[in-house]
């Protein structure tokens, strides 16, 4: 669909920095994680943890578009919250209080905090009890709650498509008529050993001495990491506007994309339109099957040897963070317009293939008139 929304806003927590600038900074400077990454907070979280980082970079994006209080209670002000796993690791992590092999009941039980109520030592079930939200949902309670907002809510989880995605619904919600505007947030903490062992069973993990290596030859995959975004979009404004949103599925593979590629090239096609891109920000998990697949659509739909653009990852550097990938890579991408400079692919030393395209291991200066950027997600 078309749309002229506007992005007015960005908050940003990731392992390189508890900010958009402070990360943007490391980004420029060739920072990367060197393993699984969780971000280092000043001081101890209360509460669930996915929640608190959420909260963080919603505040920092409502402070950058001047949002008030009264902006925030308005039942016009919505709220869309994306993440992949919610506050799974409080859940499943066990009580401080239970033996080894602790288990915990019935999935993710309705508690925002998972605080333990109950334990019974004979057959080591953890019991949890509370009246918050559970699961994903939880998230967008806990913003909501904090910042006093009344307006429609609504929780994305589309996997690694999901800040995207949410994106995408801000904008459905503001052509409906539905908002005057959307405060958008991604938050993912699951850097847990559940998780990296399911991921490692697939094959789709990098060894932390290679790294993740985005469209390189020598690419395993990726590595986990936490991170939390945020963007305020609004009908009108001063900042970057959203030209078109794009969903499509393939259908092909519970986990594989499709190697032809035909639903992302159909997506990239329409939106790019007739005009040059400047910038596209790939989803680039660096592992085997998605990256020579994204690579060669992106390369065909908006490969242009007179004016090639930059196609740039930021999982070499930030990790993948599944559910808030996405809104990760838009808040940079806003970055970008703003300061006319893309970072490098840190670690693609031996690059694929891409005609008409530049892939940089160092920082590029240009002016960013039209960026484009891309979520897959299983399925």
């Amino acid at each position: 669909m078309q749309s002229n929304a506007v992005i007015t806003g960005i908050g940003l927590l990731t392992p390189l920095g508890l900010s958009a600038d402070a990360t943007w900074s490391s980004l420029l400077a060739g920072q990367s994680i060197g393993d699984h990454a969780t971000i280092a907070l000043a001081t101890p979280t209360a509460g669930d943890r996915v929640a608190m980082l959420a909260r963080r970079a919603a505040a920092e994006a409502i402070a950058q578009a001047g949002w008030s209080e009264a902006t925030l209670s308005d039942p016009r002000t919505a709220l869309v919250v994306a993440t992949s796993k919610g506050e799974v690791v409080a859940w499943i992590t066990p009580s401080p209080h239970g033996a080894e092999n602790s288990r915990v009941t019935g999935g993710p039980q309705p508690s925002g905090v998972a605080s333990v109520d109950a334990v019974r030592a004979e057959d080591k079930h953890i019991v949890c009890n509370g009246p918050q939200p559970s699961g994903v949902a939880s998230v967008a309670a806990a913003v909501a709650t904090d910042l006093g907002m009344t307006g429609p809510r609504l929780t994305v989880s589309a996997a690694c498509a999901g800040g995207l995605q949410a994106i995408i619904r801000a904008t459905v919600l503001l052509a409906a008529g539905d908002a005057d505007r959307v405060l958008v947030v991604a938050a993912e903490a699951s850097v847990h050993a559940m998780f990296l062992g399911s991921f490692g069973r697939m094959g789709v993990l990098a060894r932390p001495e290679i790294g993740c290596r985005p469209f390189d030859a020598r690419r395993e995959g990726f590595l986990m990491a936490e991170a939390a975004a945020a963007v305020c979009v609004e009908r009108d404004g001063d900042g970057v506007r959203i030209v078109r949103v794009a969903l499509a599925g393939d259908a092909h593979h519970l986990t594989a994309p499709d190697p032809s590629g035909i639903a992302l090239r159909r997506m990239l096609g329409y939106l790019a339109g007739d005009d040059p891109i400047d910038l596209v920000h790939a989803h680039a998990t660096g592992t085997q099957l998605n990256d020579p697949v994204e690579l060669a659509a992106i390369a065909e739909s908006v490969g242009d040897p007179r004016r090639p653009p930059v196609v740039y990852s930021h999982k070499a550097a930030l990790g993948h963070s599944l559910g808030a990938a996405g809104l990760v890579a838009g808040a940079l991408n806003v970055l970008a317009h703003r300061h006319g400079v893309v970072p490098g692919n840190i670690h693609t030393t031996d690059p694929l293939a891409a005609p008409g395209c530049v892939l940089s291991p160092t920082p590029i200066r240009r002016t960013i008139g039209r960026s484009l950027l891309l979520a897959n997600g299983f399925g």
